[in-house]
């Protein structure tokens, strides 16, 4: 008992469980959108995101925690 644990959330979302952490490099994407944005940076409860618009132009905004879910494709390296 002498190390501490840190509590993790666990999300269970079509039989796999992941971590409620988002990490930078994780493929997300709003649970109102289905545009895949990649994660660039965490700061806090925001984590700002990046992604290329239908126009082709590079987008960036910070979004909160609660707002994003991670997409089940992180494992297969694919593209946002």
């Amino acid at each position: 008992m002498g190390k501490s644990r840190k509590n993790k959330r666990i999300n269970f979302q079509k039989g796999k469980i992941m971590s409620s952490e988002i990490q930078v490099g994780v493929v997300v994407k709003l649970k109102s959108v289905s545009q895949k944005m990649t994660v660039v940076k965490r700061h806090g409860e925001n984590i700002t995101c990046c992604w290329i618009d239908k126009i082709g132009e590079l987008q960036e905004h910070i979004f909160p925690r609660q707002a994003l879910n991670v997409v089940d494709d992180n494992s297969k390296g694919e593209k946002p």
